[in-house]
């Protein structure tokens, strides 16, 4: 009987509690409305027809307004981490979601209808039992955050929240020096792929790696992605202002987002990018790494296979005279990058 009593008075007051949430809710967009009659009653007749106006209008906006909170819980602080694959964004994701206040995080390698398409489409190919689901799995979940950000935009709009501070997504994004992503994409996502045919990854090797290279043309720099997605879903041009290489991120905002543009060679100072971008003190922030590659079962075979690799001077130059790794990295940082890489023998 006392169990009985007080699950009765938990959900009482569950009631109570929402049912004040809502009248909180109704009272400040009343107070709202209030405010904007008694400027238009001032104005005289012309005034006093607005009024009438706004009588209307703000009945239906506070109704539309209860239905979209009622779903989306307000406009709470949304946070993104999203990056092209292979650029560090399980650890940027981990990071950031052990930060106290990140309590709505999503992470997305695709936004735009272009992007998950391909990645659908991709994923359907797969013949692999474990990564097809997997990959199917999340370009619903990047469906689902389109979604909510055209939901939260129109929320927005109707209720003239564009100074609001939760109106605009967190977008934290990541880049890369190509040929280690291409490296790392090839290694764990295409290495048993080679010419159709099933080979287990330790088999794979340099010279593997150098024809499917030499195969690539938009997919091994960032330049497609950060047009399509970044600039495409965000409007964000990353090449609009200078990058300083010298720091290594960049922050900025513009009408769609606040955004966080950082390399994946500077994750050593993610606390301190992560510190200026949210205003936090930088020894607040705990990098959490993840889905590293010395982490792997077969993490042997990709330092061989790193260790090994060694491309034509004519491929490195073609990669590294792009727009995407002039505008990311100083000059000395691509030629380190070029001798790590370069084939020096015949």
């Amino acid at each position: 009987m006392a169990a009985i009593t007080t699950g009765l008075l938990f959900f009482l007051l569950l009631l109570v509690g929402l049912a004040a949430r809502r009248l909180a809710r109704e009272l400040r967009l009343r107070q709202s409305w209030l405010d904007e009659l008694r400027a238009s009653w001032s104005r005289g007749p012309r005034g006093q027809e607005q009024a009438g106006e706004i009588v209307s209008e703000t009945a239906s906006r506070i109704g539309a307004a209860n239905r979209v909170l009622d779903e989306f819980q307000g406009i709470y602080p949304l946070h993104i981490v999203f990056g092209a694959p292979k650029t560090g964004c399980s650890t940027l994701s981990a990071s950031v979601g052990d930060l106290d206040f990140c309590s709505s995080l999503h992470t997305a390698h695709y936004l735009s209808a272009a992007g998950v398409d391909r990645l659908q489409a991709r994923a359907y190919a797969m013949t692999d039992p474990l990564r097809r689901p997997r990959l199917l799995r999340h370009a619903r979940e990047c469906r689902a955050l389109d979604g909510i950000l055209q939901a939260r935009r129109l929320y927005a709009q109707r209720m003239d929240l564009g100074g609001h501070p939760f109106a605009k997504p967190w977008v934290i994004t990541s880049v890369r020096e190509p040929v280690a992503m291409a490296l790392s994409s090839f290694f764990f996502s295409q290495g048993h792929l080679l010419k159709g045919e099933e080979k287990p990854s330790g088999s794979v090797s340099p010279g593997d790696f150098g024809g499917w290279l030499a195969a690539q043309r938009e997919s091994l720099v960032l330049e497609r992605w950060l047009e399509e997605e970044l600039g495409g879903v965000f409007g964000i041009d990353p090449f609009a202002q200078r990058f300083p290489v010298e720091k290594g991120w960049l922050c900025g905002e513009n009408e769609s987002a606040r955004f966080l543009l950082m390399r994946l060679e500077s994750f050593d100072h993610l606390p301190d990018a992560l510190g200026e971008f949210y205003g936090i003190p930088p020894e607040s922030v705990r990098v959490v790494s993840e889905n590293r590659a010395r982490d792997r079962d077969d993490h042997t075979r990709y330092a061989e296979l790193q260790g090994g690799l060694r491309l034509p001077r004519e491929k490195l130059e073609q990669l590294y005279a792009s727009r995407y790794v002039r505008h990311f990295y100083s000059g000395d940082e691509i030629d380190a990058f070029r001798a790590r890489w370069e084939q020096t023998g015949p």
